[in-house]
């Protein structure tokens, strides 16, 4: 799970508009810019692009439709877009393990460096 931020962003909008309707939504291209934070760069361009990508990984299934002139996605998670939060907190429990495990092995190999000398 290898997302960018634009990505991540989409795919949050998505989930949580989508995860209550039993994984399908339908959503027009402004109202998921309006809920994209400001502070990514984030226009109608790179919409369709991130839609489709993140379609091809598979995480939702994404058609277009037109309704009096104005269009419509309309949305439906897959498999791997209905674990995304469960794997978010995953990757972030696997995180911290890591960095308490960087962290109590460099306590460790300080206080030996502290014991060896009364040893030899």
């Amino acid at each position: 799970m290898v997302l960018d931020k634009k990505e991540k962003a989409l795919l949050n909008v998505v989930y949580k508009t989508a995860v209550n309707k039993n994984g399908q939504c339908l959503l027009s291209p402004i109202d998921i810019l309006e809920k994209i934070p400001y502070k990514l760069e984030f226009t109608e361009t790179d919409l369709d692009k991130v839609l489709n990508d993140l379609s091809l990984d598979n995480y939702f299934n994404v058609e277009k439709a037109k309704h009096r002139g104005e269009l419509f996605y309309v949305i439906t998670l897959r498999e791997k877009g209905l674990s995304y939060i469960r794997d978010k907190k995953k990757a972030r429990r696997k995180l911290y393990i890591r960095i308490l495990t960087g962290i109590l092995l460099a306590i460790m190999s300080y206080v030996i460096k502290l014991i060896l000398p009364f040893i030899f």
